[in-house]
């Protein structure tokens, strides 16, 4: 949220300058490419003069990963990026039984 109210708050109507805003955040690469994509179009898109204190931040799925393994209790899992330390944890994920089959294309 700070990331996107300071790239917004600067003025910064590029990607270019975006990121150079975003950089010092312990941010993982998808969020700093959502804000470096969105802040930009709030400006020229939307013409967005001010950001709301509810105002929702968006992230990409570029680098959404689940994983699935019938080995384990819970067969599916979403793979989670950790900003600034190179790894990533995983979260069970407990799925619909009506929906299952749609899982596993």
């Amino acid at each position: 949220r700070r990331a996107l109210e300071d790239a917004f708050e600067s003025g910064a109507d590029t990607q270019n300058a975006v990121n150079e805003i975003v950089t010092p955040y312990t941010l993982t690469s998808y969020a700093k490419d959502a804000l470096k994509s969105y802040v930009p179009q709030l400006r020229r898109t939307y013409n967005t003069s001010e950001l709301g204190d509810d105002h929702p931040v968006r992230f990409t799925n570029r680098g959404f990963r689940i994983d699935h393994s019938d080995e384990r209790a819970y067969e599916f899992c979403w793979r989670v990026p950790q900003a600034g330390r190179g790894n990533a944890f995983w979260i069970p994920l407990r799925i619909n039984p009506e929906q299952e089959s749609l899982w596993f294309d």
